[in-house]
């Protein structure tokens, strides 16, 4: 037992300044970083919180750059839409042409010509009862008159078809492409919307609840991008459609064109028809002017370009009170304006109508 415990003493005597040799290397280690003191920042608690907003904030306004470049990629096809400026021969495609055209010189000529011939013929009856009352021959002049009315229409009536095909061309080659070239061709921003170009005093002005009401405004501005590029994809085609179809049945209006009972018949044809050819100017400056109509709400708020569209509603106005009924009001109007443009493009009909005084 005595030897056992002279032993274990033994043995703690030799590992005891190893152990004393490992910890005074530890002390010298923990304590040469202190020979050098490094600066410590020590952040607010409320800085914490700002920077998280700032992040929240960027990831909602990435959001909301996505929605209104997708926004705007839309709003650049409705604006090339060919329906507006194709030539009237493939207005509707070469087939539909063709037979439009066939129909108009197969059926509809034919009856232009009878109702002419028959207006005719009750003309001459009249110009021969005036002949019997007064036993005179005055109404030669009548009847020479008559004849080179006849002329005339005939004329007209063969040739209506490249009479009207004259009128859509003075308006496609020379009134849409002009509209067409004032306006931009790159929509509503310069280049793609990125948050890149926020300075970064800007970030700490925002709200996440503004930023939100921005993500919304783009969801909402995708929505009626796409229900304003079917309705104007609609409007553009049904104007093809009645386009062709008034000239497959011009004959029968312009042989109406003779006679004073039924004059008025044929100017209001062609005065729809010229209104239903230049809706389609119409069309193209509502799509023109649009844009500049949604720049007037965008405000630079110290960040140039497109990016400008991102402050609408997320940079609070001056003061606190009243923030989210103006936050609201700024997306009402935003989202009026959008609709606006769908509402003009279903009365661009009766616009070039009233321009035409119908």
């Amino acid at each position: 037992m005595k030897e056992d415990t002279i032993k274990t003493i033994s043995r703690l005597k030799k590992r005891l300044p190893s152990r004393a040799t490992s910890i005074i290397i530890l002390l010298i280690v923990a304590t040469v970083p202190l020979l050098f003191p490094q600066p410590v920042y020590a952040a607010p608690f409320w800085d914490v919180g700002t920077n998280l907003k700032n992040m929240v904030c960027e990831w909602l306004l990435d959001m909301s750059c996505w929605g209104f470049n997708l926004y705007n990629d839309i709003a650049l096809k409705i604006g090339s839409s060919d329906m507006l400026t194709a030539p009237f021969d493939s207005l509707l495609g070469v087939d539909a042409y063709e037979l439009m055209k066939t129909i108009h010189q197969t059926a509809i000529i034919p009856i232009a010509e009878s109702i002419l011939a028959l207006f005719m013929l009750v003309q001459l009856v009249k110009i021969s009862q005036r002949i019997d009352s007064t036993a005179t021959l005055p109404a030669v002049k009548d009847i020479v008159f008559l004849a080179v009315v006849y002329v005339l229409i005939h004329w007209f009536i063969i040739n209506s078809l490249d009479i009207m095909q004259a009128i859509y061309k003075i308006a496609v080659d020379n009134i849409i492409p002009e509209i067409g070239t004032a306006g931009s061709n790159k929509g509503f921003f310069e280049s793609a919307l990125t948050t890149e170009s926020i300075p970064e005093e800007t970030w700490d002005k925002l709200t996440i609840g503004g930023c939100f009401l921005t993500l919304v405004a783009s969801i909402l501005s995708i929505v009626g991008g796409i229900v304003a590029y079917m309705v104007a994809f609609i409007v553009a085609y049904a104007r093809a459609w009645q386009i062709y179809a008034m000239v497959a049945f011009s004959s029968i209006p312009i042989a109406l064109l003779g006679f004073d009972e039924t004059r008025q018949m044929g100017i209001g044809f062609l005065k729809n028809f010229a209104a239903a050819v230049l809706a389609g100017a119409v069309m193209m400056f509502v799509l023109v002017i649009y844009p500049h109509a949604l720049a007037t709400m965008t405000t630079a708020s110290g960040v140039t370009g497109g990016a400008s569209i991102l402050f609408l509603m997320s940079i609070p106005a001056t003061g606190t009170a009243g923030l989210a009924s103006a936050s609201v009001l700024v997306l009402l109007e935003f989202l009026a304006i959008t609709f606006l443009l769908i509402y003009a493009l279903i009365k661009s009909g009766s616009w070039a109508k009233e321009i035409l005084g119908g």
